[in-house]
C-alpha cells in the first residue's frame, strides 16, 4: 500500500513555506520504503503527478535554484553536466541543451535567463500549491 503526503508548510521553521511530495510504501503490512518515491506516486496516484515536479519548491523559489542550476549545467569542476537534472532542478522542463557549460554556453546569460524566468514560475507555483488545495 502506498500513501502519499502533499505538503506545503514551514516545517523545517526556516521562515518560509516549502512544498514537498513524499510516500510511504507497505508490503505485507511492513513498512518498506518511504520519502521522494515520486515513480510509485505517478504510477499509483496520477492525480498527484503534476504536482512532483514542484517537490522542494518554497515561497522564495526552488531549492538553491541559481546555483543547483548551473552545478546540474556543468559550469563547476565538479562535474561535467547533467541536462535533465538541470532541467528539473529549475522546473524548466524543455530548457534547451545550448544552455549547458559543455556547449559553449555564457554562465552570466545563462542565470539572468534564469533570474528573468523566476517570477512566473513562482507564479506557476503558487496557483499549484492552491489546486492541490493548500495555502500559499
Amino acid at each position: 500500500m502506498l500513501t502519499a503526503l502533499v505538503r506545503h508548510d514551514d516545517r523545517c521553521r526556516n521562515g518560509h513555506n516549502t512544498f514537498s511530495v513524499t510516500a510511504d510504501l507497505l508490503q505485507d503490512g511492513e513498512w518498506s520504503a518511504g520519502g521522494c518515491l515520486h515513480d510509485e506516486i505517478r504510477e499509483h496516484m496520477p492525480a498527484l503527478a503534476p504536482l512532483i515536479k514542484w517537490h522542494l519548491c518554497s515561497t522564495d523559489g526552488p531549492l538553491h535554484y541559481v546555483a543547483n542550476t548551473l552545478y546540474h549545467l556543468g559550469f563547476t569542476k565538479w562535474t561535467p553536466g547533467n541536462l535533465e537534472r538541470a532541467r528539473a532542478t529549475a522546473i524548466w522542463l524543455d530548457m534547451p541543451p545550448a544552455l549547458t557549460a559543455s556547449n559553449g554556453a555564457d554562465e552570466a546569460v545563462v542565470t539572468a535567463m534564469l533570474l528573468e524566468r523566476l517570477p512566473g514560475l513562482m507564479e506557476q507555483f503558487r496557483r499549484a500549491v492552491e489546486s492541490a488545495g493548500l495555502v500559499y
